[in-house]
């Protein structure tokens, strides 16, 4: 079998001992990293996960070890990856986006936002309002929120803004809308773009480029629909 191309994994250093590991040719595959444990392993697990989600390659056809993974960077942010959050600018995210890039980043992109628009759909509105580790403040609805200002939020890391916001009840229609709006932003600002933006008074700046947009928009969606598909399964397993 002929092995795959080495795969470049850069790693951000986060809070309480874990760090959340990237493999930088896969826009979005990410893998967290417990107290311990080895990111290559792990980051070769999630190189698996996410080509035969993305649809890459033949799922039963495709093997990676750690011959063909390299860490080409490690960053220490201390944000709380656990979590989710993440702050680490790294060199490849320097570097202008190539055209053949766009597609790869699109159609994760899409199926990502598919799989949580499908999954939120499917779910009658006791459910929706569920409250996500025993919390009645944080739902199912307010992921689905967050999702789609977080679209608009990255968008506005690369144009200076956030566009119109629609105020709409259909929360699932103003996803699309959010969705379909980065990706426009990704597509027409310059690919060599790296910019300074504040993110919060507590945070300060951060950087940003095509590149990290492209990892981080995809990483986030597949994050929450985790997030939801935890909650559920914890209705019947905990």
């Amino acid at each position: 079998m002929k092995k795959p191309d080495v795969l470049t994994i850069a790693i951000e250093r986060g809070a309480d001992g874990y760090s959340a590991a990237w493999c930088v040719e896969l826009p979005g595959c990410y893998t967290l990293v417990p107290p311990g444990a080895d990111p290559l392993y792990r980051a070769g697990l999630a190189a698996l996960e996410f080509a035969s989600w993305a649809h890459n390659r033949a799922a039963e056809r495709l093997t990676i070890d750690k011959d063909h993974l390299t860490v080409s960077q490690v960053l220490d942010t201390g944000e709380d990856v656990r979590s989710g959050d993440g702050s680490a600018f790294f060199l490849h995210d320097a570097e202008p986006a190539n055209a053949r890039e766009f597609p790869t980043w699109a159609n994760a992109h899409d199926l990502a936002l598919d799989e949580l628009q499908a999954l939120a759909q499917s779910l009658p509105g006791g459910l929706l309002e569920h409250g996500l580790d025993g919390t009645e403040s944080r739902t199912i609805f307010s992921v689905l929120t967050h999702a789609a200002a977080t679209e608009r939020w990255f968008a506005a890391q690369l144009l200076g803004h956030d566009g119109r916001k629609a105020d709409r009840p259909d929360t699932v229609r103003e996803l699309q809308d959010a969705h379909r709006f980065l990706q426009e932003a990704v597509c027409d600002v310059p690919t060599t773009l790296r910019v300074r933006r504040e993110t919060s008074p507590l945070h300060g700046t951060e950087e940003w480029s095509v590149r990290k947009v492209m990892r981080r928009s995809i990483q986030h969606l597949r994050y929450h629909t985790w997030e939801v598909r935890r909650t559920l399964s914890r209705l019947w397993l905990d």
